[in-house]
């Protein structure tokens, strides 16, 4: 009886092992210079050296959270906990984090994961450009009309930052123009948006203004193709 009050009395004794709060509890961290966010338990710390994060707490792992640039510009998300090893790679436009722990248990592999789920990155700085692409066949000189298109790169890039100044939303996208010649006369003219969200039309009456002042010298048959691809970064 003795010895297992003594038992009962080291058990009350012993400190209880901390808990990790639920996810509906946890704070918000964010670090304005590595543009990135996440949440974590209370009782967690986070340490940035550079470009990287160490998330450390009671009963968790520790986590690494690494940021890249990078000249992907997709945005995905992707993860989990694989054994005891978590690993994610959040992706937006020039820039990647990848978050890993590795766990002494399934359950601080599950802490560990969520925390890397919650993290919020954002792309790196806007550079609009339009992306040209110019072909021609039949021309006097197609050499020649392709540099004057190339010429006009400044026009072009002014029509798209000018529309996005008026509709930051308007996503990116593709604006193309096909035409053909018969005897050095123009004879037919097609003209195409593709992918943008939101109304181009004013862009694309910029940019397709500024590729029609180009003289074309076609003798006989002949078309030409240019597409410009608006980017936004």
């Amino acid at each position: 009886m003795r010895a297992l009050l003594v038992i009962v009395l080291a058990s009350l004794a012993r400190p209880a092992a901390a808990e990790v709060d639920p996810p509906s509890k946890w704070v918000a961290f964010a670090d304005k210079k590595l543009a990135i966010k996440l949440r974590r338990p209370a009782n967690a710390k986070v340490d940035v050296h550079g470009g990287a994060l160490r998330v450390i707490g009671p009963e968790l792992p520790e986590i690494s959270i690494a940021i890249e640039a990078t000249t992907d510009r997709t945005t995905t998300k992707e993860g989990g906990a694989r054994q005891l090893h978590v690993e994610w790679t959040i992706a937006v436009p020039r820039r990647v984090a990848r978050c890993t722990a590795d766990a002494a248990d399934t359950t601080q592999a599950a802490h560990a994961s969520a925390i890397c789920d919650t993290i919020e990155l954002e792309p790196a700085p806007r550079a609009p450009h339009v992306e040209l692409h110019v072909t021609s066949t039949g021309l006097g000189d197609g050499a020649a009309f392709e540099r004057a298109v190339q010429a006009k790169q400044k026009q072009l890039d002014r029509c798209w930052k000018d529309a996005l100044a008026k509709d930051a939303e308007l996503g990116e996208g593709a604006a193309s123009l096909h035409r053909t010649y018969e005897k050095g006369q123009l004879a037919t003219s097609d003209e195409k948006l593709a992918s943008f969200v939101r109304d181009a039309k004013p862009l694309a009456k910029c940019v397709f203004d500024v590729v029609k002042s180009v003289a074309v010298k076609a003798s006989d048959a002949a078309q030409i193709d240019v597409a410009m691809i608006c980017l936004l970064y």
